[in-house]
């Protein structure tokens, strides 16, 4: 677990190390669970640029790639729909497909990251049955400024990739503010020189080892500004705006070349949130705190389908599914949750939480000229979500338990289809979770656990209405019932954070396109094994590793989940020079995926090869005069081995990547 935030990367990072723990361990505060905590100073030593980047060294996330819906969480075998991300507390989920390119998301400006898997909270509602992702802005504000610049990828002179990010942090008495901003291009990434076209993957274009319509945008600014007159007192206001267009790999259908590029794709999440409580929190008996939001998040893209690869005018093919398509989702919320103590060691949580998620999608017909055609009548879907949870923790000399009840319940609205008004089904679709985890320390270095409990993942709006892939508005709610067992082990004295976790799943109700439409004709199994560890023999070296196998069944079919991997592997050594240099290597190897689709009545049955990667970064950091002021050099490579592979599709990834930069810090 990562406990430390540093003030600036010219300290001797032998003596500020970051604390970095694979789950969970003794003397941690409430509640118990399976959790990884990544802080600003582990974010800075994986030398990433995006969330999607930070999260491919977790042994227990997948990160699948789609060319609609870029780059995607997988944990545990639960995909994105059962993921729920929270940025300072605003769920990111797509209202229509549940599905979020987290790519977009830049790392620079990240304070941490929480992760809890496994038997996770109640207290955010439904859909987290995968796990919880829970985004930080920095909050340690100490009146710094840093500022970068890097580029990348050279090729004939140029560079493919260039960009900056900074931000600023400033702090007036009680109130302190926090500005980021973040500009990365990319004209496209470079292709494995193994790829090689075949009679399989003919269809993925390349021209002289650029992969096209790999290029890419992503900008983003954002805003913390917080009051805190006194502890257990705090208002805050966030808000982040992303601006992320690319052009989506080129796809054959029907004999048809589709050029795809999204011209928007922009998203803004704000919140205004505040806590208040008593400076000192009762620790037998009494009121603790309670929090308020209120929060929204909005979301507009748009795809043009292209006549060919000059991407200059728009498609009148009878071939093509749309000329353009257009998203705008929505998402209004608010949230309270209070805590209190009912005796010595004691926390119990209550939480009530509502939702209302609006999507309306419009296209332009195909067989029309962009410049003589207009938006055809939208289609808007919209639904309502009430939840409420309760969730007791107590200590009891070695042990601890929590004991977690929760109730949901999704109400459909009417829906429009092509400008006409069509009544919903009169239903409220519900779901009922609960949780119960146990813990034991023995001594002060082992803790012991098991968990179990149900959670539950309501249908999407494009499950129930799309009239275009199979909406079914008779869909329930999905449903697993799920176990969990393990250790943490932790040395001081030898240096060594190891863990354990063994779990089970059982996937009831699961929503699958079945035929022509989604039915709840699932019955799928998730079980593995996951083992972590960190190894500090000496304050200037670090070992972390990690290793994951996971079995995944669909037993309606009896036959592995798509886009599951049985075997996860990683690996990362850290030499943390005192004179401010930083040299990472790290390894990363995921096993043969299975995938099933359809072509026409028959279903075709691919291998998606496994593949090891090899990544490394070095980073040089001079501390001036002033010790609070520094600069910073850094080279960062990526699939250094070259090697050709693709994740969660065929589509080939990048190849080698050099990323070089300088940064500075006042």
């Amino acid at each position: 677990m990562l406990t430390e935030n540093a003030r600036h990367h010219g300290e001797a990072m032998s003596e500020k190390t970051p604390e970095y723990r694979a789950t969970v361990v003794a003397r941690r505060p409430p509640p118990p669970g399976t959790r990884t905590k990544i802080d600003a100073r582990e974010l800075t030593l994986r030398a990433t640029t995006n969330l999607s980047e930070a999260l491919e060294l977790e042994t227990s996330i997948d990160i699948q790639e789609g060319p609609k819906s870029g780059s995607e969480l997988q944990i545990r075998g639960f995909d994105e729909r059962a993921v729920l991300v929270l940025f300072e507390g605003i769920p990111i989920r797509e209202a229509y497909d549940g599905h979020f390119n987290i790519a977009s998301l830049p790392a620079f400006a990240l304070g941490g990251i929480d992760i809890e898997r496994g038997m996770t909270s109640l207290l955010y509602g439904p859909n987290s049955g995968g796990g919880i992702l829970s985004l930080k802005a920095p909050d340690n504000c100490d009146n710094s400024a840093d500022l970068r610049l890097f580029g990348g990828n050279p090729r004939q002179g140029a560079l493919l990739r260039y960009g900056a990010a900074g931000n600023l942090c400033r702090r007036v008495g009680d109130f302190s503010i926090f500005l980021a901003g973040n500009y990365d291009h990319s004209d496209g990434y470079p292709l494995s020189k193994k790829y090689k076209s075949n009679k399989m993957n003919a269809v993925y274009h390349e021209d002289g080892g650029i992969r096209d319509g790999s290029e890419s945008t992503r900008a983003s600014a954002a805003l913390l500004a917080q009051y805190t007159p006194e502890r257990n007192k705090k208002i805050s206001l966030f808000f982040n705006y992303i601006h992320a267009p690319r052009t989506l790999p080129l796809f054959e259908s029907s004999g048809y070349t589709r050029y795809w590029k999204f011209k928007k794709y922009d998203t803004i999440l704000a919140a205004l949130s505040a806590k208040w409580g008593p400076r000192i929190a009762p620790s037998r008996w009494g009121f603790r705190d309670v929090r308020l939001q209120l929060y929204t998040h909005q979301h507009r893209d748009e795809l043009n389908d292209y006549e060919d690869e000059t991407f200059s005018s728009l498609t009148n093919n009878p071939l093509a599914w749309f000329v353009a398509s257009s998203y705008d989702n929505a998402t209004y919320g608010a949230a309270a949750q209070a805590s209190f103590a009912l005796n010595r060691g004691n926390r119990l949580e209550l939480s009530a939480r509502y939702q209302f998620d609006d999507n309306e999608q419009r296209e332009i017909p195909v067989g029309k000229t962009y410049e003589k055609s207009s938006w055809g009548k939208p289609d808007a879907f919209s639904a309502h979500t009430f939840a409420g949870a309760i969730e007791d923790s107590q200590v009891l000399g070695d042990w601890r338990v929590l004991l977690g009840l929760g109730a949901s319940g999704m109400t459909l609205r009417p829906q429009i289809y092509s400008g006409k008004h069509y009544a919903a089904k009169d239903r409220t679709l519900p779901a009922v979770e609960g949780r119960i985890v146990v813990e034991r320390n023995i001594g002060d270095e082992w803790v012991l656990m098991i968990a179990g409990g149900r959670k539950a993942r309501q249908p999407m709006l494009k499950e129930l209405y799309s009239n275009n892939v199979g909406g079914n508005p008779d869909l329930k709610s999905e449903f697993a019932w799920m176990g969990e067992t393990g250790f943490d082990f932790r040395s001081e004295k030898i240096g060594l954070d190891a863990s354990l976790r063994l779990f089970f799943n059982s996937i009831e109700n699961m929503i699958e396109k079945h035929y022509d439409d989604f039915q709840n004709v699932g019955h799928a199994i998730t079980a593995g094994a996951e083992v972590e560890f960190k190894y500090v023999p000496v304050s200037f070296l670090q070992f972390i590793g990690g290793y994951r196998y996971m079995c995944s069944l669909d037993v309606e079919r009896n036959r592995p989940l798509d886009y599951r991997t049985p075997h996860k592997l990683r690996l990362t050594a850290r030499y943390l020079a005192p004179f401010g240099l930083t040299v990472g290597v790290s390894g990363v190897y995921n096993s043969t995926q299975n995938a099933y689709y359809a072509d026409g009545d028959r279903m075709i049955h691919e291998n998606i090869d496994g593949y090891f990667l090899i990544n490394a970064s070095v980073r040089y950091d001079l501390t001036l005069k002033n010790q609070n002021a520094g600069i910073y050099l850094f080279v960062n490579g990526h699939n250094l081995l070259d090697a050709n592979y693709s994740v969660g599709s065929l589509e080939p990834r990048a190849g080698r990547e050099i990323m070089f930069g300088i940064g500075g810090k006042i």
